[in-house]
């Protein structure tokens, strides 16, 4: 029993030895999200601010030679070539209408002095519970711009949703509730941060279509059957072409919880092994000292009756008086 209880330890799971499988399991999808992310904003940047260089916060403007340049001299109120002061917009999605506005509007952020703001809200959309997006951009100083988005949206209803391609462990949300919070900032085009928390709810979790070939495999696919929510932070920082990301969730300690029961009939089933294993290997033995103690217990199963026929002799045999028949010598 204490080489199956040795062998038991040495070789099964345990909840502690499985940490970080937040970062193995969802790593990949978080890099193509943010990657996916900032190619958006790539393109869409350009649309709202004028490219323009600066030296020293002057701008600078390269005539085109033999055709003039066009002379702006100083003006007491300068206004910006185009400007929206406020737009209001709907946008009609497959989960209703989301309303919101725009203000000031226009690539001139420089000469206007004001950032331009927006702000989308929604509710009781089809699939989403609320949506609220809230942000500026804020060239007035071309040199120390800053673009900034807040964003919450709250009962997004997931189905079939993959959260890890790994073809070895692929993990599909079946139906689940999302809550999502986040803070990005960009500085001057370059320092990138941003903050993002995702919260999973009411969730069924599957890992299903695929064979799973080691121990550790099968018994994160059963633990994440168990799991009906977790949360996962993401945060970004460096610059748009070379950022780190970092991924903290409490999705280890929800998994190491539910692993445990697994753990358990796991470690149950070996124990159950190794001693079929143990007392198979040491039967011959077994079977041997049981026969040498079945010829002893023989022989005091014999030795217990003559000493039993003995007492019956001795019982009744006449006690010896001192003035009639014979007496021992040894008696008194």
């Amino acid at each position: 029993s204490r080489d199956a209880l040795r062998l038991s330890k040495k070789y099964s799971l345990s909840p502690k030895g499985l940490t970080h499988i937040t970062q193995a399991i969802l790593g990949p999808e978080v890099s193509t999200w943010a990657a996916r992310s900032i190619k958006w904003y790539k393109r869409i940047s350009p649309l709202l601010v004028r490219s323009k260089k600066y030296a020293n916060g002057t701008e600078l403007v390269k005539p085109i030679r033999m055709r003039g340049i066009d002379v702006h001299f100083r003006e007491k109120n300068p206004l910006p070539d185009f400007l929206i002061k406020k737009a209001a917009l709907s946008i009609s999605t497959k989960a209703g209408s989301i309303k919101g506005k725009i203000q000031d509007i226009t690539p001139d952020r420089d000469i206007l002095g004001r950032p331009l703001v927006f702000s989308f809200k929604g509710g009781q959309l089809k699939g989403i519970d609320y949506v609220n997006i809230n942000g500026e951009l804020n060239h007035v100083s071309p040199t120390n711009s800053e673009d900034s988005i807040k964003f919450s949206i709250k009962g997004y209803r997931v189905r079939e949703m993959s959260i890890s391609h790994n073809k070895n462990l692929p993990i599909v949300v079946k139906s689940g509730l999302i809550d999502l919070n986040g803070n990005l900032s960009l500085k001057n085009g370059k320092g990138l941060e941003a903050d993002v928390i995702s919260k999973l709810r009411s969730a069924r979790i599957e890992t299903t279509g695929v064979r799973h070939t080691s121990l550790l495999e099968s018994t994160i696919s059963s633990a994440l059957s168990g799991i009906q929510g977790f949360w996962i932070k993401i945060t970004l920082k460096g610059t748009l072409d070379d950022y780190k990301a970092s991924i903290t969730s409490n999705l280890d300690s929800v998994l190491a919880s539910s692993i445990r029961n697994v753990v358990a009939k796991q470690t149950a089933l070996l124990k159950r092994r190794l001693y079929s294993a143990i007392l198979n290997s040491t039967q011959a033995q077994t079977q041997e000292i049981n026969g040498g103690l079945k010829d002893l217990l023989g022989t005091r199963t014999i030795i217990t009756q003559r000493m039993g026929e003995l007492d019956s002799i001795l019982s009744n045999m006449p006690q010896s008086d001192s003035n009639k028949g014979i007496g021992f010598p040894f008696q008194r």
